[in-house]
């Protein structure tokens, strides 16, 4: 109290010095004044969400309230600064009062990106391990694994692998569009366009496969494939953007008259001209 005495003058003064905020915000949180520690935080973080301490405090005052899911952003706000003051701490303390809730896959991810911080991959991969196929964040936990396998392990198999298993586990197109993905990830737009052909038989009118589809043939040099794929999806109402990646790759060819009308035909579609 006699610290919130001293300090209120500077901060009715100068609200905008961050050190006044947050040892402000700190006091009122140490006090019980939960409500009050919030209000002077959140306008501030708003304006300057990479003060790092602040979400920090923060997630700690949401814990202290029992709300979990913001609890649980702000550590991953706060994680995306990287920072250290505390947090192993503080993410100990959330994953013991989320246990056994929906909320507990997602904090465990939040707390990945903290061992991978302190380098602590084998700890990540313990974490990402435990969340099982019927658990809420399942498929980040897969994604935020395979990251690992590939950027820190440097195996791409093992990365693959991942996406693999998802697909064979939740067989939608959006998560075997993932696999495709991977594959142009680790440089292998052959394997990539057989996974997005297939997806493309059963959603024939989806520009932005087709543009992906496009794309992986122009890496493997099958131009002519690529210029039959791009003039299908016109024919049935391609969007402004297949123009654009049609007439790259024609201009690319310097078939530089059929790069004209496809130009003309996204004038036309924008203009009306």
């Amino acid at each position: 109290r006699q610290s919130a005495m001293i300090l209120e003058p500077v901060f009715k003064v100068a609200p905008g010095i961050t050190q006044v905020l947050y040892i402000m915000a700190q006091i009122r949180y140490l006090s019980g004044n939960l409500n009050t520690a919030q209000a002077i935080l959140h306008p501030y973080l708003q304006m300057n969400p990479s003060f790092a301490d602040g979400h920090l405090l923060m997630a700690q005052i949401y814990l202290s309230q029992g709300n979990y899911k913001e609890c649980s952003h702000s550590l991953e706000l706060g994680l995306s600064y990287n920072f250290q003051h505390e947090a192993f701490k503080v993410m100990q303390d959330a994953i013991r009062e989320f246990a056994g809730s929906t909320e507990e896959p997602r904090i465990i991810v939040a707390n990945v990106d903290l061992s991978l911080s302190r380098d602590d991959v084998e700890t990540a991969f313990s974490m990402l391990r435990s969340i099982q196929p019927k658990q809420p964040y399942y498929i980040k936990a897969q994604e935020k694994l395979a990251e690992i396998y590939l950027h820190k392990k440097k195996d791409r198999r093992l990365y693959i692998k991942c996406y693999k298993d998802l697909s064979e586990q939740f067989p939608n197109p959006q998560i075997t569009l993932l696999l495709g993905d991977a594959y142009i990830a680790v440089q292998e737009p052959e394997k990539a366009i057989e996974v997005y052909e297939q997806i493309l038989k059963k959603n024939p009118h989806d520009g932005q496969l087709v543009r992906k589809i496009g794309q992986a043939l122009v890496k493997t040099h099958h131009y002519t494939k690529a210029i039959h794929y791009f003039e299908a999806a016109l024919k049935i109402g391609g969007q402004d953007f297949l123009c654009h990646d049609f007439a790259e790759l024609l201009l690319k060819l310097r078939l530089f008259e059929r790069a004209k009308k496809v130009l003309r035909r996204a004038l036309e579609h924008d203009y009306g001209i």
